[in-house]
């Protein structure tokens, strides 16, 4: 767990650095955990498995969030096969 405190003027850009090194390394976390969850669906489509009980997550708030966060942290660290995903 990461302790933020309110930082001084003169340290104000290592602090802003520290937090979205934070950002990025959670958003990682994220991508690692659920990039398995994409799998391919019987017709060659990929689906979003949830992976307790092995239903496709059809609903708004899960597939399509999860898709443009692929895409978008894709495209902007370079990873091509994250966002073609």
């Amino acid at each position: 767990m990461i302790k933020l405190v309110k930082p001084s003027l003169e340290h104000k850009d290592k602090y802003i650095e520290m937090i979205k090194e934070s950002i990025n390394e959670m958003i990682k976390q994220i991508i690692d955990t659920c990039t398995p969850w994409v799998k391919p669906g019987e017709d060659g489509l990929l689906r979003f498995i949830d992976p307790l009980d092995g239903d496709e997550i059809s609903a708004h708030y899960g597939a399509t969030h999860a898709a443009v966060a692929f895409i978008t942290f894709g495209e902007r660290t370079g990873n091509k096969d994250l966002a073609d995903k």
